[in-house]
């Protein structure tokens, strides 16, 4: 399986495309890591509230982590938290 990071940030239009785009990746059995913009995980838009976007998020992770037999990799988990760390230093 191959790893691979998702970054979403600006332009907030495409949010929807991109929850497309991250079933297309999850369909393909990628292990997908999201990573956030500062923006992205906390400016509420037209498009989405910041919230309401993380949890599609993580709802359409949680379906693949459901999907495996294994234990799945902290790696499938929103990391927010880098952003976060990142900021702070």
């Amino acid at each position: 399986m191959k790893k691979i990071g998702f970054c979403v940030c600006g332009s907030f239009c495409t949010l929807k495309a991109t929850l497309a785009a991250l079933d297309d990746l999850i369909s393909k059995d990628f292990d997908v890591t999201p990573i956030f913009s500062f923006n992205v995980a906390n400016l509420d838009t037209r498009f989405f509230k910041a919230e309401d976007f993380k949890k599609a998020v993580e709802d359409k992770m949680r379906s693949r982590l459901q999907k495996r037999t294994s234990t799945p990799s902290s790696s499938c988990l929103v990391r927010e938290t880098l952003l976060q760390k990142s900021q702070t230093a």
